[in-house]
């Protein structure tokens, strides 16, 4: 087995502490503040850090008027820029979410959300790589959105896109940090899901010169072709030919919180589903009220439709409508597509290990500039646990040196009942810190909390291991 692969997330605290803070002082405490986020994401920050004086520094960092959720993330996003530098295509995820504060006191300068709660809304872009099995190499763009301003109603759709305010532009400016952070990274292309669904949306893409592969949810004008073919894109979906079937593993979702979700994110149990894909080309034309805005009249673009034969009594059948600009015309191209926006599922993940894995909605501050602070710190933490609890789970026979170090590996097996074996795999390693945690086989794969608290444990174990080598007590050669 191959272990010479380099860990995506061995130097994390170092990367942090590159941070440009104007103060060295700054940036070293964040690179430690960032080192017990590692060792302890889920818990509050007194114990997090350990002691009053490191706990007083966290406070005096976040409130610090210097510091910046841009400029705690850019070291970050300079390390995701460096893991995708040498690949031929990156893939962008990009999604947002709400953060909901119901029973903690938030910040008097916190917003609303549309619910009437107390909260604000993220945009996170997140690359990853197909070349390494849909590998997260780490957040290219984060945005924040804190609705403080009055309500501005239901508006005409001309009105709406010509005010330079609106939310909806969180996208292209996610699109646009995107390709400028992956300018060395080869070719992008952009997953979206729903809301995604964007005329506007597409011209920018392509007009930078990048992919996309996004699901629809608007019966779009198409241009016929000579035969006076279908005029709208759903009745030319219908009519394509089926270039393929195939059984896809589809994941469960339980019921969302939010009720105005649950109509396009009903609940699920995991199954196995039989698709049935079509595919064809289409010339989008752009919608009426858009056409005064300088987009272009036509864009020429493939259509997929991936739909599920015979779902179980009482589900909702996969019906995927999907717009892309990659090839379609094989069914090696066609299934590509779908293994693309497949993918978009990351990012769901990682805002579940931002909430739950890091506990970031437990987070207590008096302002929104210091909660905004902490997110930026534990936002690459969120995604070190996402590499090592999905990518795990996804692709078992990975070696474990693809995301932890021979430190961390030789320490985990030392503290095992049973050692682990030479060169062990991902999921090895993955179920033995779960161990760690009070997690057991039995009951399933490890939740966010306990894969955090597990590795809580490793991290102060490899601490006294270190410290004993240092000390020549023992060699780890």
């Amino acid at each position: 087995m191959n272990t010479t692969h380099t860990p995506v997330i061995e130097h994390l605290p170092s990367e942090m502490a590159c941070a440009s803070l104007g103060d060295l002082r700054l940036s070293k405490r964040l690179g430690l503040i960032t080192e017990a986020a590692i060792r302890r994401p889920s818990v509050g920050f007194p114990r997090m850090m350990g002691s009053e004086a490191a706990l007083e520094g966290l406070y005096r960092f976040m409130n610090n008027q210097r510091v910046t959720p841009e400029a705690i993330l850019s070291p970050h996003m300079d390390g995701t820029r460096k893991r995708a530098s040498e690949n031929k295509l990156t893939y962008v995820v990009h999604d947002s979410t709400e953060f909901c504060y119901k029973r903690e006191q938030p910040p008097e300068d916190m917003g609303y959300l549309r619910q009437g709660n107390r909260g604000f809304l993220g945009h996170f872009s997140l690359a990853i790589d197909p070349s390494r099995a849909g590998l997260p190499l780490g957040l290219v763009s984060m945005e924040i959105t804190n609705r403080t301003g009055e309500r501005k109603g239901k508006r005409p759709t001309r009105e709406v896109l010509a005010d330079p305010t609106r939310e909806s532009l969180r996208w292209l400016r996610g699109v646009s940090a995107s390709h400028e952070q992956l300018s060395s990274a080869g070719h992008i292309v952009h997953l979206m899901d729903r809301e995604g669904d964007s005329y506007e949306l597409f011209s920018h893409i392509v007009g930078l010169d990048d992919g996309f592969v996004i699901r629809i949810k608007s019966n779009r004008k198409i241009l016929p072709d000579e035969d006076m073919g279908p005029t709208h894109l759903f009745d030319a979906l219908d009519d394509f030919g089926v270039m393929m079937e195939r059984d896809v593993r589809i994941s469960a979702r339980a019921m969302a919180k939010v009720p105005r979700k649950v109509r396009f994110h009903p609940p699920r149990a995991t199954r196995l589903a039989h698709l049935e894909i079509r595919a064809g080309s289409v010339v989008v034309n752009v919608p009426r009220h858009t056409s005064k805005f300088g987009l272009p009249e036509e864009i020429r673009l493939n259509a997929v439709h991936v739909r599920e034969l015979d779902p179980p009594d009482g589900e909702a059948a996969v019906d995927w409508k999907l717009l892309t600009t990659m090839d379609a015309s094989s069914e090696e191209e066609v299934a590509a597509i779908v293994d693309a926006y497949r993918q978009r599922w990351i990012i769901e993940e990682y805002f579940k290990a931002l909430k739950t894995g890091c506990a970031f909605l437990k987070r207590q501050f008096d302002s929104m500039p210091a909660l905004l602070n902490s997110l930026a710190m534990l936002a690459p933490v969120a995604w070190r646990l996402l590499v090592l609890r999905d990518y795990g789970r996804s692709h078992p026979d990975l070696p474990a040196t693809v995301v932890l170090t021979e430190v961390d590996i030789a320490v985990l097996s030392s503290i095992m009942k049973k050692p682990l074996e030479p060169n062990p795999t991902l999921e090895a390693v993955m179920w033995a810190i779960a161990s760690l945690g009070g997690h057991l086989k039995r009951n399933g794969p490890p939740g966010w909390q306990t894969l955090a608290r597990g590795l809580e444990d490793l991290e102060l174990m490899k601490l006294g291991w270190l410290a004993a080598r240092a000390g020549n007590i023992c060699d780890l050669s």
